[in-house]
């Protein structure tokens, strides 16, 4: 049977930091963050916030000017296990995001796009595009197709159209459809397109 030690026989500087650190825990957990989160009410009133309903509001990403200090691009924390779906999508005002990776544009499948029987106004459009002379042409036309469709009815509008340019350079000197596809550059490929 163990036998309990007498209080004269404990060291008081143990005691003392046992206090100390009682007294640092209770201070922790009762105390109110010293930094919080601004309120989705008062980052919004900015109108330069950027939200969606599944995660926190972000603003923009801008490039700093030449010679600044580059600050990192804000991270946007889409909470996915709040996503619900339902059997009826279109009355319960269910949106969509298609996000494409183009290194070229091609009208076929604007075009398809805009035949989509989803309402567009549910339809946000997301593109990711390579640095590069192809990259340019494809930004170029994608650029003009855009203008006309989000100038057009409002049937044909989409919710909303992101263009994303990658400002590293693609992991293949060569973007013929070949080479792209290979299954040796898909790592790399997929690489890049990730950290873009």
């Amino acid at each position: 049977m163990a036998v309990s030690r007498s209080p004269r026989r404990t060291n008081p500087i143990t005691i003392a930091l046992g206090a100390l650190l009682t007294f640092g825990v209770l201070l922790f957990l009762f105390s109110s963050p010293s930094t919080t989160l601004p309120t989705k009410r008062t980052f919004l009133a900015s109108k330069q916030a950027a939200y969606n309903a599944l995660s926190q509001p972000s603003l923009p990403f801008r490039k700093a000017k030449t010679g600044e200090a580059q600050a990192p691009p804000p991270v946007v924390h889409y909470h996915m296990n709040n996503v619900t779906t339902s059997s009826t999508p279109i009355e319960n005002r269910e949106t969509v995001l298609i996000l494409t990776p183009l290194a070229r544009f091609y009208q076929e499948y604007w075009d398809n796009l805009l035949s989509l029987t989803y309402p567009h106004d549910l339809i946000s459009l997301g593109f990711i595009i390579p640095k590069g002379r192809e990259g340019n042409a494809a930004t170029s036309a994608l650029q003009a197709q855009i203008a006309k469709t989000q100038a057009s009815t409002q049937k044909k509008r989409f919710a909303s159209i992101t263009i994303l340019r990658q400002d590293t350079e693609p992991p293949l000197a060569s973007q013929n459809e070949a080479e792209r596809h290979a299954l040796a550059n898909q790592k790399a490929r997929r690489a890049a397109m990730s950290k873009a």
